[in-house]
């Protein structure tokens, strides 16, 4: 049995989105010859809106996690950023090193989107010899036009993007392998480091986030009678308003032509705006109003736990999975809301990883494709939704047994064991 020392920024009782990588790991890479121990930030630099009171029953009760104790953060500090890749960099590298000169790993696997944490490889590697692999969840360095257009840059956003490019050279650089969500991605990071360790080797490879179906056990909980829910639990705002405008305006044009489809249905959206409050407006409604939509369309914005995430998707009918203008950008939960069986719709940018991915796997659910010239509203698209919202109202069972056996959190787990097999080997 080999080891491996993952690095997330976060992990239980923490629950952001960037953790699930590791969670999902822990359950199942045992099963494929590699023992996994995490490693993770201190408990009070993370975000108290991800903390969860319930978070212990979605992770494997043999976790092998060591949550880093430093509580001093010079770098962080010393640059008024408290952001957890700043604020974390220090701690987790002291306990990073202390655990690696405890036992031998064979591997150090970092997986965050809190990209500074990537630069601790190196420096691992230079000390203890341990070699390590990178996960990409989202471009580091990112072009206009990315996942993050519309966003106002803060001061912290703009130094994030000065530095990017020379630190991801510094942590690509001897990475004995490089994982991410995307492709398009991965494409990006060979133009920029065509000297790398891992780009000279070919030791790069695309894995999107697995599903775990056990996870919804929890909240499975379907409504009768004639009334119908379609849940959407994540980022709203400006990074999704370009995705709901088009969502809407397709929805908009089916109830002029069937109204019938909508009696009973309605629209809830949870979790859309990190650190909303009272009074300040709501993008996604704002967009539901201008198109007549405000009376099947409700907006909850702040941001819920991962436990009351699950049971929303459980007592939902069917689910939205929305988008962002970047082709390369990979929802972290298109597989996951698979494994519900529940009808799923998308609504993502024209040629976008996403949109292949729906056309190479049909039973996966529907899609909407929207693009730049406004021409959301086709025959395609209006059927798309239309038989979603007939699955919805059928209360459909959707079985996707090729998802299951290709794209859950075992089938990830087992294509990063041979990945790390591979790197190590080499």
């Amino acid at each position: 049995m080999r080891c491996v020392l993952m690095v997330a920024s976060s992990y239980n009782p923490a629950l952001p989105a960037s953790m699930h990588r590791a969670r999902l790991l822990d359950w199942y890479l045992a099963e494929f010859g590699w023992l996994p121990h995490i490693l993770s930030g201190p408990l009070e630099l993370q975000q108290k809106v991800w903390l969860d009171e319930r978070a212990e029953r979605f992770f494997p009760r043999d976790s092998s996690h060591v949550r880093s104790s430093s509580k001093v953060s010079i770098v962080g500090k010393g640059l008024g950023i408290n952001t957890i890749g700043y604020s974390a960099f220090l701690p987790i590298l002291i306990d990073g090193l202390r655990v690696l000169g405890m036992r031998r790993y064979d591997l150090v696997y970092i997986t965050t989107s809190a990209f500074q944490l990537f630069c601790l490889g190196p420096i691992w590697k230079q000390l203890r010899g341990t070699p390590y692999i990178l996960d990409f969840q989202d471009p580091w360095v990112r072009t206009e036009g990315g996942a993050a257009a519309g966003v106002r840059q803060g001061i912290k956003t703009s130094i994030d993007r000065f530095l990017a490019p020379g630190l991801e050279r510094f942590a690509v650089r001897g990475a004995a392998g490089v994982v991410s969500v995307s492709e398009q991605y991965l494409e990006g990071i060979r133009s920029r480091n065509a000297d790398a360790l891992a780009v000279r080797s070919g030791k790069m490879v695309a894995i999107p986030f697995g599903g775990r179906a056990e996870d919804f056990r929890y909240g499975d909980n379907v409504r009768g009678g004639d009334q119908y829910v379609v849940g959407y639990v994540g980022v709203g705002g400006a990074i999704m308003e370009r995705s709901f405008d088009a969502f809407a305006r397709c929805l908009s044009a089916l109830r002029e032509r069937e109204p019938g489809l909508f009696d009973g249905v309605s629209f809830q959206l949870y979790g859309t705006q990190g650190g909303w409050h009272a009074g300040q407006p709501k993008v996604l409604s704002e967009i539901a109003i201008r198109y007549g939509l405000d009376d099947v369309v409700g907006e909850e914005p702040e941001i819920v736990p991962y436990s009351r995430s699950v049971e929303i998707a459980g007592q939902s009918d069917g689910l939205i999975v929305l988008g962002v203008n970047d082709p390369g950008y990979m929802p972290s939960k298109l597989f996951h809301y698979a494994a519900t069986q529940k009808p799923l719709i998308g609504c993502f940018c024209l040629d976008s990883q996403p949109v292949a991915v729906c056309k190479a796997q049909p039973e996966l659910g529907y899609y909407i494709e929207y693009s730049d010239d406004n021409s959301d509203v086709n025959i395609r698209n209006i059927g798309q939704l239309k038989e979603f919202l007939s699955a919805v109202r059928e209360r459909r069972v959707q079985c996707r047994p090729n998802i299951d056996s290709r794209f859950s959190g075992r089938a990830m787990a087992r294509q990063h064991a041979a990945f790390f097999d591979s790197c190590v080997n080499a």
